[in-house]
């Protein structure tokens, strides 16, 4: 099993491709996992599963099952303590500023970043992981 796990929360998948190929660049060492939409990566948290995400990056405007809805879902059923296992960031291509105050409003978010994702962002995340 791999000590650092990345995942991926978008329903686009040039940018699982993209995001993925960035972070075995950066640390080949990482295991990456992807999901494209909200009722996935919630269905396997809820899973109890062996690999957890450290990272989870997540966008909001998904079918299905919204970055939001997923946070709402995921903090009503996690416990606090729990939830400090895995570091969230939003990744959005919204330039709407109450998206930012509303990411506040949840502590396991980390940090609100706006899309297209860069290395210096991905390094940042990763470092805090090492």
């Amino acid at each position: 099993m791999s000590s650092k796990v990345i995942g991926l929360v978008d329903d686009e998948e040039v940018f699982h491709w993209i995001v993925e190929k960035y972070i075995k660049k950066l640390n080949n060492g990482c295991e990456f996992l992807s999901f494209f939409n909200g009722e996935e990566i919630f269905k396997y948290l809820s899973s109890a599963p062996e690999v957890v995400p450290n990272i989870l990056l997540l966008d909001l405007n998904m079918p299905v099952c919204s970055g939001w809805r997923f946070l709402e879902n995921y903090t009503s059923t996690t416990s606090t303590t729990a939830t400090t296992d895995m570091d969230i960031y939003i990744l959005s291509s919204s330039i709407d500023p109450e998206d930012k105050i509303k990411a506040k409003k949840f502590p396991v978010v980390r940090e609100f970043i706006s899309k297209p994702i860069s290395n210096d962002f991905l390094k940042r995340a990763l470092g805090r992981i090492e």
